[in-house]
């Protein structure tokens, strides 16, 4: 059976400008920006989505966001496949 794809896991969230800055781990994205892919593996609560959205907002180059759930990914997710082809042209 397919999954189904729902839109919302696709936008990155907005930028929130009251909260504390991660000064030190946006240059660790900064440094790793150099690569096609970045992956941040963390736990729910971490502030993984903070720490990008603050990120993204000061970078000058295309993103791609893909939020994953729970579900086990295979190599062919459908809405992991969708966010690769459909984002930036150099991606």
């Amino acid at each position: 059976m397919a999954t189904p794809l729902i839109a919302s896991k696709l936008y990155l969230p907005q930028y929130r400008p009251e909260l504390v800055p991660r000064s030190r781990l946006i240059e660790q994205l900064n440094a790793g920006a150099s690569g096609r892919l970045t992956l941040i593996p963390e736990p729910a609560g971490f502030g993984k989505t903070t720490l990008v959205s603050a990120w993204a907002k000061q970078v000058e180059r295309p993103i791609s966001w893909l939020s994953l759930d729970e579900e086990v990914l295979g190599p062919h997710e459908p809405r992991l496949v969708y966010a690769i082809t459909t984002g930036p042209p150099a991606l």
